[in-house]
């Protein structure tokens, strides 16, 4: 029955794997147990069950192996997502830096700096299950982040469109020109003395993954607010606005809610 000797417990593998698997073997745990003897029919059976077993645990160990392999081939992808977000990042914020004020180049800079730490933070992790979590954590972060520079990077251009929203043609008849004049400057100096200066503030002092998306939104949301509070009846609103100097209080007022409670 058996012409070449008594099948081994020990399953040699390196003949499917090539020369890089070189003297790998498989065998079950406490072979010695499973081990067969004799000449005969039961013997065969013995030796048919071991095999069949045997490939069971192969399969399961492959399939192991094949997993992590590929959970790290979709890290490597998430970290080359993450990678080209950051850049994508910086090099908005060194073209838009000279064209900016001051305070919102200082923004910028800061949400620049935040994503970098986050990415030295990211490469310290060693544990591979850890790591994979944080990675899609922090693309979304990133995300976040890149939008935020976008809103700060436009947020003084979005100024001036507020501000010629805000500004009517006026005849005047004596020197036979239309002259600008500004309308609602209550709600417009709201606007560029308490609002904007306040976001500046909240990038350069609360800025984290969790809070870049509120504070985005908050931007994008008063920016639209204001060019919806030009054609409503907003006598009442500019009376209660009259030496308004508190950011919650007059993100209340325009009916928005402040990023901290969101």
């Amino acid at each position: 029955l058996w012409p070449n000797g008594t099948p081994s417990t020990t399953i040699d593998l390196s003949s499917y794997f090539g020369e890089a698997a070189h003297d790998r073997t498989f065998s079950l745990p406490e072979a010695e147990k499973l081990a067969w003897q004799g000449n005969d029919l039961r013997a065969s059976e013995k030796v048919a069950q071991y095999a069949l077993l045997s490939l069971q645990g192969i399969e399961k160990q492959l399939a192991a192996k094949l997993g992590q392999q590929r959970r790290q081939q979709e890290l490597l992808g998430v970290e080359e997502k993450l990678i080209a977000s950051n850049d994508s990042l910086q090099r908005y914020i060194q073209v838009m830096d000279d064209s900016l004020p001051k305070s919102h180049q200082r923004a910028l800079s800061h949400i620049g700096a935040v994503a970098e730490q986050q990415l030295l933070d990211y490469a310290s992790v060693t544990e591979t299950s850890r790591k994979s979590t944080m990675a899609h954590e922090l693309l979304n972060c990133f995300r976040s982040f890149n939008l935020l520079g976008l809103e700060i990077g436009e947020l003084s251009q979005r100024t001036d469109s507020i501000r010629q929203h805000y500004t009517d043609g006026v005849w005047n008849p004596f020197v036979a020109v239309v002259m600008e004049e500004a309308v609602k400057k209550r709600i417009f100096a709201a606007y560029t003395k308490v609002l904007v200066p306040y976001f500046i503030d909240q990038v350069q002092n609360t800025l984290s993954c969790d809070s870049a998306k509120t504070i985005q939104q908050q931007i994008l949301n008063t920016n639209r607010r204001m060019f919806a509070l030009r054609d409503e009846d907003t006598k009442r609103l500019e009376r209660k606005l009259r030496k308004e100097e508190d950011p919650k209080t007059v993100l209340e007022l325009f009916n928005l809610k402040n990023p901290a409670t969101e």
